[in-house]
């Protein structure tokens, strides 16, 4: 059998016949990791891309991992307040305010 080829995060990936997906296994956690991928085309500011760059540059993964954890990171917040749960943020003198997301 023919070895997948890694992708520069550790993911191996394997092209799915007759899909427009592939899947992604991460190799470390077994075989229990396999995530289908499916390809996406947006259409974003000259702005947001930039950010999205520089944040992806600052954690050093791609733009594509990135936008990923975004996407998390935003599941996130709307499950937290959807349950009726708050999301705070302490300033440097640890002074306390809630996030509203609107």
């Amino acid at each position: 059998m023919e070895e997948m080829p890694q992708l520069d995060n550790g993911h191996a990936w394997e092209q799915v016949p007759n899909a427009i997906t592939n899947t992604i296994t991460n190799t470390t956690a077994g075989p229990t990791a396999t995530k289908r991928l499916i390809k996406l085309t947006v259409n974003v500011s000259s702005e947001a891309y930039t950010a999205l760059k520089e944040m992806a540059a600052q954690r050093g993964v791609t733009v594509t991992e990135m936008l990923r954890q975004a996407i998390s990171t935003a599941k996130w917040v709307q499950d937290t307040t959807a349950q009726g749960e708050k999301i705070l943020k302490q300033d440097r003198d640890g002074r306390l305010f809630e996030v509203v997301f609107r």
